[in-house]
């Protein structure tokens, strides 16, 4: 039986934080998992009340008064948006089969997102940090260039720079404060949250009824995967941004027959300054893909950004035959 996974609490911004507090206590309190809840039930009353209490300062992040300033910039983003996916739609018609199959696979891209006018603010702004990210990368680069995108992304860069920094401006109002700070409410919430998945996870090796705790656990690591890769996270560091994303060259792997699956060593570099370079962790900074890599050839491996990190980057390695 596996156990549940790590929630990566200081990436999330504080609406998604609460927001996956919530859906926990949602899963927890779901009459199939009774025998989940009964094994934790002493530790519930800390937890409930630490998220009432964060409950109660996001709410009032909610009514700021700078609602309207938001929705207005949020509605220029929305407006841009709208615009960029019809000058894709009408460019898939073009009497030029190039710029036909360009606008064709950037449509199909921004299909992948979903309606992204529709969701809340974070999760907004995460897709639309993403979206340009796509539209700069090496992928995408050249085909929004012949499709004429051009000022339809510097448009929408540039109202989501708007948006965020007045979202920034939300977060650090003083007023918001009296009952104490955000950041001391995510404290208390995460000390009782900790202590319950713990027992959880204990609890499940010595349950009689393992099929409810390991059907919990399916669900619940299903929702920390989506809240980890994509509920709106607090500043991300974009593994696109020149010069900033170091790939070890990978060794050549010899064909066997099979997918080849080589694990990459990313670096990311903070700033200008040699030493401010870290490590990153595959499967919490970031996710692998790979493309070509079940013949002799050349192999193409994506890092995919996640946690506190966005964007991606390529990379290559050669497949060969052992002689």
């Amino acid at each position: 039986m596996g156990k549940i996974r790590t929630i990566y609490f200081s990436y999330f911004r504080a609406i998604s934080h609460y927001e996956y507090l919530k859906e926990f206590a949602t899963l927890l309190n779901a009459t199939a998992y009774a025998d989940v809840k009964t094994a934790v039930t002493a530790l519930l009353p800390e937890f409930t009340a630490a998220v009432a209490a964060e409950e109660a300062l996001v709410n009032r992040m909610r009514k700021s008064d700078l609602t309207a300033p938001i929705a207005a910039t949020d509605a220029r983003v929305d407006r841009c948006l709208t615009g960029m996916l019809s000058a894709i739609i009408s460019a898939q018609h073009h009497f030029t089969p190039a710029v036909a199959a360009a606008a064709e696979s950037l449509h199909n891209r921004f299909l992948a997102f979903g309606n992204i006018r529709e969701k809340d603010y974070e999760a907004e702004s995460a897709s639309v940090n993403l979206l340009i990210a796509d539209l700069n990368s090496t992928e995408y680069s050249a085909k929004a260039a012949l499709v004429g995108l051009a000022p339809w992304i510097a448009e929408l860069t540039a109202a989501e720079g708007a948006f965020e920094a007045l979202m920034r401006q939300r977060y650090a109002e003083t007023a918001l404060k009296p009952q104490g700070t955000v950041a001391d409410a995510r404290h208390r919430s995460e000390a009782a949250y900790r202590p319950i998945v713990e027992r959880i996870d204990a609890a499940a090796v010595m349950s009689e009824t393992p099929a409810v705790f390991e059907t919990f656990i399916t669900n619940l690591n299903a929702i920390i995967d989506y809240f980890n890769e994509h509920a709106p996270h607090r500043v991300r560091k974009n593994l696109s941004a020149a010069g900033r994303t170091v790939i070890e060259p990978i060794p050549t792997q010899h064909y066997t027959g099979e997918p080849i699956t080589p694990a990459p060593v990313v670096y990311y570099r903070e700033d200008d300054v040699a030493a401010a370079v870290v490590r990153l962790e595959m499967g919490r900074d970031f996710d692998v893909t790979y493309k070509n890599n079940d013949k002799v050839g050349m192999a193409q491996l994506t890092i995919h950004g996640k946690g506190a990190y966005k964007g991606k980057v390529l990379t290559t390695f050669s497949i060969e035959n052992v002689v």
